[in-house]
C-alpha cells in the first residue's frame, strides 16, 4: 500500500477528468493546500500520452476555474468592505 501522490492525482483525474481539474484549481485558489498546478500538468500529459482528455478542453476548463473563483473573492470581498466603510468612514489627514 505505497501509493504516491502522483498515483492518488492521476487516479482522480483518470476517474473524474475535467470535474477533478476544475476542483482541484478552485480549491487551490481558495487557499486549500491542494495541489492545483501539478493536478493541472498531470492532466496535460494524460490529455498528450494517453488521450483521455482533451488539451483544449483542460484549458478552458482551467481559465473557467480560475476566472470564477477570482470573481467570487472579489465579489465577496466587496460585499464585505462595504459595511466596514459605513461603521468606519475613510479619514485622510493632510499634513
Amino acid at each position: 500500500m505505497t501509493h504516491s501522490i502522483l498515483d492518488l492525482l492521476r487516479n482522480a483525474v483518470v476517474h473524474y477528468g475535467y470535474w477533478a481539474v476544475a476542483a482541484a484549481l478552485l480549491l487551490e485558489n481558495a487557499g486549500v493546500p491542494v495541489p492545483g498546478e501539478t493536478v493541472l500538468l498531470l492532466a496535460s500529459f494524460l490529455a498528450y500520452s494517453e488521450r483521455d482528455l482533451q488539451l483544449s478542453w483542460v484549458i478552458v476548463v482551467a481559465t473557467i476555474a480560475a476566472t470564477l473563483k477570482h470573481s467570487a473573492s472579489s465579489t465577496g470581498g466587496r460585499q464585505r468592505e462595504l459595511p466596514a466603510r459605513k461603521r468606519a468612514p475613510l479619514q485622510v489627514a493632510y499634513t
